[in-house]
């Protein structure tokens, strides 16, 4: 752990105030659903490719998952 951000932070030092007057006001509730979008959209876009690959989501089995991947490496 580094002792530079608390004294950056004490001594009134830290993000210059230009780049914290870009940042857009938001209340609480709007940036939780704002971040758990921008977390699970990795994953939502790997499911939709994934689908799109094996021709529909009712393909996709989970029985032998390196098989299929290997299956699925072929598409792309």
């Amino acid at each position: 752990m580094s002792i530079v951000p608390p004294l950056l932070a004490a001594t009134g030092n830290g993000v210059p105030s230009f780049l914290l007057n870009m940042i857009p006001e938001s209340p609480p509730f709007t940036a939780l659903l704002g971040s758990v979008f921008l977390y699970n959209t990795p994953h939502m876009w790997r499911m939709h490719l994934t689908s799109k690959a094996a021709g529909g989501i009712s393909k996709i089995k989970n029985e032998n998952p390196r098989a299929q991947k290997e299956e699925l490496l072929g598409f792309c």
